[in-house]
């Protein structure tokens, strides 16, 4: 029985090393995205400011332009490195963990019960810290998700933005 329960437990150091590989990635992943983000914020602050100076040129030279409009300011985006939730080679501490309820009861062979011995709770303890783990990147993997789809949305405002400055370049030319 203790054999059985040594292979578990090498299976679920093997899965939690996984776990943190697959962080480790994650991780990476969202450095990449904040700089497409960072890129992208910069193109469309540039394509607004373009737009203005078009109209500028385009109203005699600014005079009249000028007076009645003020150059755009862009608001800085936040940063979503700064909402990142993932812990590596820390552990997960106590972030994130559940307290009490039926999923704090240790499984053993024969049903739930409470523990008994150092294998069992390394085992058990080994189950939530690969759960805490895939809990954490599911939702960096969520944030992801909703971080693409604004990103889609700025590159779709910037496209416009550029093709309406390349027309009134060419109608002013």
């Amino acid at each position: 029985m203790d054999n059985v329960k040594e292979e578990i437990l090498k299976e679920l150091e093997e899965l939690n090393n996984q776990s943190l590989i697959n962080s480790h990635i994650l991780y990476n992943q969202s450095n990449t995205i904040e700089t497409i983000n960072n890129s992208l914020v910069s193109v469309e602050k540039e394509v607004k400011i373009s737009k203005w100076y078009l109209n500028l040129i385009n109203a005699t030279f600014g005079k009249v332009y000028k007076t009645f409009h003020n150059p755009i300011i862009v608001d800085k985006y936040r940063n979503t490195k700064d909402s990142l939730c993932l812990y590596f080679g820390k552990g997960l501490g106590g972030k994130g963990l559940d307290s009490g309820g039926p999923n704090n009861q240790r499984l053993d062979s024969g049903g739930l019960e409470g523990s008994k011995g150092q294998i069992n709770d390394t085992i058990y303890s080994k189950i939530r810290e690969i759960k805490d783990i895939n809990k954490t990147v599911s939702k960096e993997l969520d944030n992801h998700i909703n971080k693409l789809d604004e990103l889609d949305l700025t590159l779709t405002h910037c496209q416009f933005g550029i093709s309406n400055n390349i027309t009134k370049i060419e109608k002013m030319l």
